[in-house]
């Protein structure tokens, strides 16, 4: 049971290797394994992708996800790294102070259809921008020099475009802009203060 294990975390033959030689990530599947190896039906990981580069990273979500889907096992995962939660968990619960925040289904919380959106333009951003504004849409600036337009819900989106014909702006892109758990998160955590 031990080679089947070793084999399936990815050892081969670094199996053979002392514990004080292994990367980070080396000894996060050793320790991966020694959970495994009694073939749980519940597993509980605590921080499993703490110091590993993006590409071990991955690897260890991906294994985490074969785990839960081919092994059928129950994965209780702990992690302040919300990108990674959202790669492998269903559901979620929002801690804060050991209190429960906000809890369920990952993809009801952050929601299915998008009210903010990206947008650029060719030149003239500002008078863009004043323009939504001055039509009741709520705009901000972006870190990374788009405009981020917010609407409604069931706005038509091609109000956008008709007030760029209007204002004589040349649209590049637009774009839905992706809720993320950590938005949730951070909305959770401005409802406790």
């Amino acid at each position: 049971r031990t080679h089947e294990v070793l084999n399936y975390v990815g050892f081969g033959e670094e199996r053979y290797r002392t514990m004080e030689t292994y990367s980070t990530g080396m000894r996060q599947r050793a320790k991966l394994a020694q959970a495994l190896v009694h073939d749980p039906k519940l597993l509980f990981l605590d921080e499993p992708t703490n110091g590993l580069d993006p590409v071990g990273r991955v690897a260890m979500l991906d294994l985490i996800l074969d785990i839960a889907r081919q092994r059928d096992v129950a994965i209780l995962l702990s992690s302040h790294l919300l990108p990674d939660v959202e790669h492998v968990c269903e559901r979620v619960v929002l801690l804060h102070q050991g209190k429960v925040m906000q809890q369920g289904v990952i993809r009801e919380l952050i929601g299915g259809t998008t009210t903010r959106f990206r947008v650029r333009v060719k030149e003239n951003a500002d008078r863009f921008a004043a323009a939504l504004a001055d039509r009741g849409i709520a705009v901000e600036q972006g870190e990374d020099g788009a405009i981020l337009v917010s609407m409604e819900s069931g706005a038509d989106r091609r109000d956008v475009f008709r007030i760029a014909q209007s204002a004589n702006v040349q649209l590049r892109e637009f774009a839905p802009v992706r809720n993320r758990l950590e938005d949730v998160f951070v909305n959770a955590m401005a409802g406790s203060a």
